[in-house]
């Protein structure tokens, strides 16, 4: 990771809803840490981890970038991983909901 001191955490789903995951850079004590739901399936964990990882040391400032930038840092990870995320903003309301609120409010 980026700082000896990161961490990952595992969340109920209902604390990151629609997110699978999060990263918090240096919110405690100058730690980064990365939130990931625990009922996502291994191969999403995984994929999510490595997204997420990327975030901690991503300087960038527009979020288009960082975020184009991390998704390709987490096809690394299992590309399955990958598959299973992108196919959920098709599946899931909540997650295409999450990403057409997201390009609206550009944040």
């Amino acid at each position: 990771m980026s700082n000896e001191k990161d961490s990952v955490y595992i969340f109920l789903k209902k604390d990151l809803v629609p997110k699978y995951g999060q990263c918090n850079k240096y919110a405690i004590d100058s730690t980064g840490s990365i939130w990931i739901r625990a009922d996502i399936s291994e191969p999403r964990k995984a994929y999510v981890f490595a997204h997420e990882l990327y975030h901690l040391n991503d300087k960038s400032k527009h979020w288009l970038w960082r975020e184009i930038k991390a998704t390709i840092a987490g096809v690394v990870w299992p590309l399955w991983g990958l598959v299973c995320v992108l196919w959920d903003f098709v599946a899931v309301k909540e997650r295409r909901d999450f990403l057409v609120d997201r390009i609206r409010k550009k944040y």
